[in-house]
């Protein structure tokens, strides 16, 4: 009998000790890796720490989804090449806070934010941030540097990691970033997410740092205190969880986990307003991307001929928030799809619009087809063509009513052509006097 205990418990151990994996450089990602990962607000414990744990996490449940890019340096803006010249990768930051907690893709201060990477057999440093400051690249380079791993990377290892980094951009003052990172390993075991089931190791970072931006003699100092949690299986490249907790209320905790695509998690991503739904023929209409998160890309498709309606103010179909102007009245159906670095969704609203004729007191050409003009739209020359018109005038105006051109119609000819050439592109009304009734027609010059 105690033969058999001693070769049952020498057999745990084995199984035991073969679970605690060991983490090295080439289990994480490389440059010009990209990884899907989801985001969830599921609620987690991160309190389970120890040896051989079962993590189960599989009730996660993602609210959306993105794509982490790896850019090798070739493919990062020269500034952040000349200032990190001795990375071996840089990569979109969406999960860290930035500056004060006001960081990610929400930051107001700061916009496009990004880490930089040193991955050596070693160790893996963050070298520092790089961002734009109003469309300025502001590059903060830590001194020292701040170590998130160091290899091998086993159950109970710690550390700790002094980081500083500052920088200053003209005329709008400085920034600057001073922590300390204590890591330990503080679990092993196993972790279940919708992902899947892996051997693992837990590794929890508190991170104390103060950020400061000065303007002038001023310097206000924002706490931005963390705790950092991080499953790390072999092969996986980036950890299958991981979990921010900011000391303060006003952040937000944050998890992602690395995962498949599911293309359910983009349902209902896409949304807009058009404002006023109902316009007068020649009126701005306003399309208000509302959609959830920031897409990489926008398309906007109108259910209407190319003809009957204009982008405007500098904004084009691909454009977050277009404007339009419609030359014919009607009603129009209008679909947004937006596009992520992990999925698209798009909305088609019918009836969207509706478009009424032009407030002129005069009837359309939608009702009273006693002549054509061609073609529509026009780049020189356009033509009146009519077999029921008499010797009469005609005159071209734009939407406001303003007179732009005027000329006698010949009956004896019945296709005539009036020279627009000297028209900036628009749509403009051509009219007609002629007894008993006023007749117009919309056109359109490009």
């Amino acid at each position: 009998m105690r033969q058999l205990f001693l070769t049952c418990s020498l057999a745990f151990f084995a199984l035991s000790s073969k679970a605690q994996v060991t983490i090295n450089a080439s289990d994480l990602a490389s440059a010009s890796d990209t990884i899907r990962y989801s985001v969830t607000s599921s609620l987690i414990n991160t309190n389970l720490t120890g040896p051989n744990q079962n993590w189960d996490f599989s009730n996660l449940i993602p609210i959306s989804q993105d794509v982490q890019s790896f850019y090798a340096p070739a493919q990062l803006p020269f500034t952040f090449r000349l200032q990190f010249s001795a990375m071996t990768f840089g990569f979109p930051e969406s999960l860290l806070p930035n500056v004060g907690n006001i960081g990610g893709a929400n930051a107001n201060l700061l916009s496009d934010p990004y880490t930089f990477v040193k991955k050596s057999v070693s160790a893996y440093v963050y070298l520092g941030r790089g961002a734009s400051v109003q469309g300025i690249p502001l590059s903060l380079v830590y001194t020292p540097k701040d170590t998130l791993y160091k290899f091998p990377l086993n159950y109970l290892d710690s550390f700790s990691s002094p980081f500083v980094g500052s920088a200053g951009f003209p005329g709008l003052g400085s920034l600057s970033q001073a922590g300390n990172r204590t890591n330990i390993v503080d679990g092993w075991g196993k972790i279940k997410t919708p992902y899947g089931i892996f051997d693992c190791i837990r590794i929890k970072s508190v991170v104390t740092e103060i950020d400061s931006i000065t303007f002038g003699a001023n310097s206000i100092p924002l706490p931005n205190n963390r705790t950092e949690y991080r499953w790390l299986a072999k092969n996986q490249n980036i950890p299958l969880l991981e979990v921010i907790e900011p000391a303060s209320f006003l952040g937000a905790r944050t998890i992602r986990y690395k995962d498949i695509y599911r293309p359910e998690v983009f349902v209902n991503h896409a949304n807009f307003t058009a404002s006023p739904n109902l316009v007068n023929a020649g009126d701005t209409l306003f399309l208000t991307n509302r959609s959830f998160g920031t897409p990489k890309s926008y398309l906007w498709e109108i259910d209407a001929p190319n003809t009957y309606f204009d982008f405007v103010g500098g904004t084009n179909q691909n454009s977050a928030n277009p404007r339009l102007i419609f030359y014919q009245p009607g009603s129009y159906d209008i679909k947004l799809t937006v596009t992520y670095s992990g999925g698209k969704d798009d909305t088609l609203r019918t009836n969207a619009i509706q478009v009424l004729p032009v407030a002129t007191g005069l009837m359309d050409e939608w009702f009273n087809p006693s002549f054509k003009l061609y073609p529509n739209p026009v780049s020189g020359v356009l033509f009146l063509a009519s077999n029921h018109l008499k010797n009469t005038n005609y005159q071209i105006l734009d939407l406001t009513g303003k007179l732009l051109l005027q000329g006698f119609l010949n009956a004896e000819n019945p296709i005539q052509a009036i020279d627009v050439s000297g028209l900036a592109k628009g749509c403009y009304l051509f009219k007609i006097d002629q007894m008993p009734i006023q007749s117009t027609c919309k056109f359109v010059v490009e």
